[in-house]
């Protein structure tokens, strides 16, 4: 496989020379789609930039264009949001006619936060949002829009029924940005270096490797998660706070309240350390599962059969190393003739040799 990147250089709001936020919001979904197309031709724009709803004002950027892939025959719907933006979960499919944007929770992950129910995973502030879908996609996120996975972010934490998704002191718009699109034309990654982070979410249809032979809902997004600036897999023996996952049940739902979710970076009690004088770099997956929040008297599904564990991260794309055999030293380094690349401590990432870094400003 061949993981192809292209990236741009976004500038911030006072930089562009734009004259108001839509015109802004069409700027980073152009320079957007250009480097989709970029990266691998597979890639080709399906519908051209358009307002969300009926909303025509410029005071806000709510803009959106459709992506098609002929190597998957997916349809890619990206949202750019920017300026002050805030976001309202709808209960009931509904539409937008404002700068207040609305949402129709079924388009979403929902799942527990600790004690608080209905929570949605998908990240505040992130400007640029995807949904992927069989069939193409209806710009209103507020219609019920019959995704094939939940509308995910470039990081994707746990968010109340109202929350921004774009701010003017925050990501591209207030520092500019670096933003990398990584591709083969089926996955795809897209990262923001911005400010000292590196955001990043990356949608492969077969993203997962299923724990129960009877999910073959393999399609998944994996990203960091809102208390985390970077894509970065956490420390040895710590699992918490560090990454998200979207995915769906094996029936296809993606609605698990009641529950939390959880992920294992492989790397507990230095199970995956080789010797000091080894040549080996030794990788371990990583794993997501949804458990019930209440144990005791649950009734909860899981993810499929009444079991949580959705299984582990396709090692094409995501491995885990331990700590001490990739320092943050290594960040932005090369590995195995080119094909990964270091994130962050013990974190790699699919890549090609003939890359350039995504930590450095397009040329």
């Amino acid at each position: 496989m061949a993981f192809k990147s292209s990236k741009f250089n976004m500038p911030s709001y006072s930089g562009s020379g734009c004259a108001n936020q839509r015109d802004y919001a069409d700027l980073y979904l152009t320079k957007l789609k250009d480097a989709f197309v970029d990266a691998n031709s597979a890639w080709s724009l399906e519908t051209a930039i358009e307002t969300i709803g009926s909303y025509s004002g410029d005071s806000s950027g709510l803009r959106t264009l459709q992506l098609k892939s002929s190597a998957s025959g997916k349809y890619l719907r990206i949202w750019c949001f920017t300026g002050y933006v805030y976001c309202y979960i709808q209960q009931s499919a509904t539409v937008n006619t404002d700068d207040g944007l609305k949402v129709y929770k079924n388009n979403l992950f929902i799942q527990n936060d600790d004690s608080s129910q209905n929570h949605y995973r998908i990240g505040g502030y992130a400007e640029i949002y995807f949904g992927v879908s069989s069939n193409s996609i209806d710009p209103d996120p507020a219609k019920d829009l019959g995704l094939d996975l939940p509308i995910f972010g470039i990081n994707n934490g746990i968010m109340g029924n109202s929350f921004m998704v774009s701010y003017t002191s925050h990501g591209a718009y207030n520092y500019g940005a670096v933003i990398s699109v990584i591709t083969d034309g089926s996955m795809f990654a897209v990262m923001k270096v911005h400010n000292g982070n590196w955001p990043m979410c990356l949608y492969a249809p077969d993203l997962f490797i299923c724990a129960n032979s009877a999910d073959t809902e393999t399609a998944g997004v994996i990203s960091n998660n809102g208390y985390s600036n970077n894509f970065y897999l956490g420390e040895d023996n710590s699992n918490s706070n560090t990454m998200s996952a979207i995915f769906n049940a094996a029936d296809g739902e993606h609605n698990f309240n009641g529950m939390v979710q959880n992920f294992n970076n492989g790397r507990l009690t230095n199970r995956i350390l080789t010797a000091e004088s080894s040549t080996k770099m030794v990788c371990a997956p990583v794993c997501f599962w949804m458990l019930p929040y209440n144990y005791s008297g649950s009734t909860m599904s899981g993810v499929t059969n009444g079991i949580g564990f959705k299984g582990w991260i396709n090692t094409d794309y995501i491995r885990s190393v331990d700590s001490r055999v990739l320092p943050f030293a290594s960040k932005g380094l090369k590995y195995a003739s080119g094909r990964w690349l270091c994130m962050d401590t013990g974190t790699l990432i699919c890549w090609d040799d003939s890359n350039t870094s995504p930590f450095e400003a397009a040329t």
